[in-house]
């Protein structure tokens, strides 16, 4: 959340202002795949718990 407010939300209302930067967009993509990476992650846990559980009855 931290991220999102500190880093992200500033950029997208500059990217509104300013128009098309490349550098911010850059910015904005690299800043995404920690949640990217996050995510993936809580997802491959998921699907490994309810398949232990599943396999397990």
């Amino acid at each position: 959340m931290g991220t999102r407010v500190g880093l992200e939300i500033p950029r997208h209302a500059r990217l509104e202002r300013e128009g098309k930067q490349e550098t911010v967009i850059r910015e904005l993509i690299r800043y995404n795949w920690p949640r990217t990476l996050a995510l993936s992650g809580s997802a491959l846990l998921t699907l490994l718990m309810l398949t232990a559980v599943h396999s397990a009855v």
